[in-house]
């Protein structure tokens, strides 16, 4: 029993003297230095070649939308507005009927023009008839023939009287009958040109009375077909601005709709005036290229798919903001664009050959500084600062601090820093299948 009980007892001392033979062991290691310290695993990266391209240089302004026509649809004649026939809002054609006003009136007034036209057209066919011409002509007629059977009597009498056959009386009677017809011929004469005279001016008064009982009429009519108000154009119409069974045509109830030409719909922005002087001295001259087409992008980022044509800039440049206004056009056939929207106008301007470039990935920006991962020769990875210029796609042109050839980190930046040794891969799908560093694989 001794002996069992004695057994736990060395137990316990020959671990305790297993502890000190390690404590002394470490304290000897100690007096040797530090273990070496262990690099850890490469970091997997893609890696990317520094490359020369022609990149395109994209321009890009803030614009505002507008309509190509904005036409404000008024009421032409006073009445009391009857129907409004179409949806606020909606789209409507040309020559569409939108509006209908109490037209009675002014059908009433057509009515009676139309039978002042009439009266006027009898008057002139009348005065063309030239019956008191034709009455004259004939008095005259008749003054000749009694002028013509005086001579005659005068001829066959004085030969007569000369031989003293016939009384010499007879003679003078027929000498006075002649003189008596030739008054009366030159008479007849004088009237028949002042009735011809009096007839040419009673035809010009009622060929000018016709004319304007026609204008009157033309005036009523056209009143007339102000009642019905239609679409000038096709287009978008917004709300109503007066309501049906509201007097219209006067001086403050006139506006009766806005419409406006959003297919196609113009967009306006601005130049400086130094852009502006380095674009016009490029597509000026007879052997200027045609202005680039125009791209818009919306507040959300989203890209027009069809784009748009350059219209005109204006001549003068604005005072207060020293910039000058450009105009271009795109197609809108789902009038999702309107009017009063913002956009950034964005254009290919000019092309940069041979340009460094690298993906926009790549580049880390810091505040004010921009730089990107080198890898050495010995695939260590340096910080190395860069100075950007233009965009293209996914792409950054670099203007310095790059040559072509240069490796740089393009997938993996968050894992690296100055200093460690990479593994570089030439895909992001290896990169993303490899282990992160530090996983002791």
């Amino acid at each position: 029993m001794l002996h069992h009980g004695l057994t736990p007892v060395w137990g316990r001392v020959a671990a305790l003297c297993g502890l000190a033979a390690s404590v002394a062991l470490s304290a000897c290691g100690d007096r040797k230095g530090p273990p070496a310290p262990v690099e850890p695993p490469p970091v997997p990266v893609v890696v990317g070649d520094v490359e020369t391209r022609n990149v395109p240089v994209i321009a890009e302004f803030t614009g505002r939308l507008d309509a190509v026509a904005t036409i404000d649809i008024l009421a032409r004649v006073e009445g009391t507005l009857e129907e409004r026939l179409f949806e606020e809002g909606g789209r409507v054609e040309k020559d569409q009927v939108i509006f209908t006003i109490d037209d009675r009136v002014y059908a009433a007034k057509v009515a009676e023009d139309e039978a002042a036209l009439a009266k006027a057209q009898a008057d002139l066919r009348l005065a063309r008839e030239q019956v008191q011409v034709k009455a004259a002509e004939a008095a005259l007629a008749q003054s000749n023939a009694r002028l013509k059977r005086a001579q005659t009597d005068e001829e066959r009498l004085r030969p007569l009287a000369e031989i003293d056959a016939v009384p010499r009386q007879d003679l003078d009677n027929a000498v006075a009958a002649v003189e008596v017809a030739e008054a009366e011929v030159a008479a007849q004469e004088a009237t028949l040109e002042n009735t011809r005279l009096s007839t040419e001016i009673e035809i010009a008064r009622g060929e000018a009375a016709v004319a304007s009982a026609e204008a009157r009429l033309e005036t009523s009519r056209i009143d007339l077909g102000y009642c019905t108000v239609r679409a000038p154009v096709a287009g978008r119409i917004g709300k109503a601005e007066i309501d049906v069974g509201n007097v219209v045509g006067r001086a403050n109830s006139s506006l009766l709709a806005t419409l406006r030409v959003i297919d196609p719909i113009d967009v306006e922005f601005s130049l400086s005036e130094t852009e502006y002087l380095k674009f016009a001295g490029r597509y000026e001259g007879e052997d200027r290229p045609s202005p680039p087409p125009l791209q818009l992008v919306l507040a959300d980022d989203r890209a027009v798919d069809d784009e748009g044509a350059f219209l005109f800039a204006e001549r003068t440049v604005d005072r207060q903001t020293g910039t000058i206004s450009l105009r271009g056009r795109f197609p809108n056939p789902q009038q999702v664009l309107l009017p009063g929207m913002f956009g950034r106008v964005r254009a290919n301007v000019d092309v940069l050959e041979d340009a460094v470039v690298v993906p926009r990935r790549a580049v880390i920006q810091q505040q004010t500084s921009r730089y990107v991962y080198l890898v050495d020769a010995d695939d260590r990875v340096q910080q190395r600062p860069v100075v950007l210029g233009a965009t293209a796609d996914q792409l950054v042109v670099v203007e310095s601090g790059l040559e072509p050839g240069d490796r740089i980190v393009v997938e993996g930046l968050q894992k690296v820093v100055p200093g460690v040794r990479v593994e570089p891969r030439t895909d992001a799908a290896s990169a993303e299948r490899a282990p992160a560093s530090g996983d002791g694989s």
